[in-house]
């Protein structure tokens, strides 16, 4: 059997308790769930999704996801639970709605720049072509 090993290439068995089973203050079994993704030094992100998330349901999904699979759905819950943190009103909700203003802000704007930059292509020559005022 392969050793297990956690974020910093530290083995398993040479390590501190995870931040979950630090948490509910217990003793880290090689085969903790949480271990790879929650070592003791992210307390903080696992207090995060703690307060999110029922524990309990996420060992049964990551029951049914392979390694690859479960560290990129640790990742999105990890992003989700922060922003429920930072934003408990909208959530990610909250932080897509802003990006989509700033979205909406840059492309008006750029429509603006560019119905500038054709109503001066149009004032430098008469033909209203580009490559005629030497601009393309």
């Amino acid at each position: 059997m392969a050793t297990l090993v956690i974020g910093n290439g530290e083995p398993i068995n040479n390590r501190r308790a995870c931040a979950a089973c630090r948490h509910q203050r217990k003793k880290c079994h090689e085969d903790c769930l949480f271990a790879p993704h929650f070592p003791a030094d992210k307390a903080e992100e696992y207090k995060a999704v703690h307060c999110v998330f029922d524990m309990s349901l996420m060992a049964k999904m990551f029951m049914g996801l392979n390694e690859y699979q479960r560290e990129e759905a640790v990742k999105s819950i990890i992003w989700e639970a922060m922003l429920w943190q930072k934003d408990p009103v909208h959530g990610p909700l909250g932080q897509y709605k802003e990006l989509e203003r700033e979205y909406e802000s840059l492309q008006e704007e750029f429509h603006q720049l560019g119905a500038l930059l054709l109503k001066q292509w149009n004032i430098g020559t008469s033909s209203g072509n580009p490559s005629d005022a030497g601009i393309l």
